[in-house]
């Protein structure tokens, strides 16, 4: 059986005989039966060397594989870091544009209200002229202007008080031989009070009473 040596062996398969060549990594022939069925068995320092040798390629080859990994996850974070901020940019970019629309819209809208606005006014306006108009031609200047201004005065005839402040809530009425006495009633109160009652007799404005 062949011997564990420190140098590498022959041996013979066919007697069994070891021995350490000279010179020669593989005898041609057994020196004892002279066969050449020979084969090597490794010794302690080539054991020793394919051990040490493996484990330095196992520990470079582990290096290796730990600097590529490295390399990898820092690929990936950079790359993750990039998504990320472009996703941040594009959110901004999407907050500043609805922002800005917003703005536009309720400029658009404060913009359409006041054009409404003016509108209304200038309608008004229109309506206003055209009533003093009117009231100018059936009263006078004088008249026309008190009436626009709900005013009441001594002398003003009926239509005028009707034309300045309104159709009436209630109208009381007392009929003699000399003169009718009628009571415009305005701004009701409560059950039977007005705050303003204007007396007209025969169709002209005597007085008022404010409240009772």
């Amino acid at each position: 059986m062949a011997k564990w040596n420190k140098r590498s062996q022959n041996y013979c398969s066919q007697c069994g005989y070891s021995w350490a060549p000279r010179g020669h990594y593989v005898s041609a022939a057994c020196p004892r039966c002279g066969a050449q069925n020979v084969k090597t068995t490794l010794g302690c320092s080539a054991v020793a060397f394919l051990v040490v040798g493996g484990a330095v390629a196992f520990v470079a080859i582990e290096t290796r594989i730990e600097a590529a990994l490295r390399d990898v996850t820092r690929t990936q974070v950079l790359a993750v870091t990039g998504i990320a901020a472009a996703i941040a940019a594009v959110a901004i970019a999407l907050k500043r544009y609805d922002r800005a629309a917003q703005l536009a819209r309720r400029s658009q809208q404060e913009q359409q209200a006041e054009e409404r606005q003016q509108q209304e006014q200038q309608a008004e306006a229109q309506r206003q002229r055209a009533r003093r108009d009117a009231l100018v031609s059936r009263f006078g200047i004088e008249a026309a202007d008190k009436i626009l201004a709900q005013h009441l005065w001594v002398g003003a005839t009926e239509q005028m008080v009707v034309e300045a402040l309104g159709p009436p809530v209630d109208v009381s009425e007392r009929v003699l031989k000399t003169k009718t006495t009628r009571v415009y009633k305005y701004q009701p109160l409560a059950r039977g009070r007005f705050g303003l009652k204007v007396t007209i007799e025969n169709d002209v404005v005597v007085g008022w009473d404010k409240g009772e």
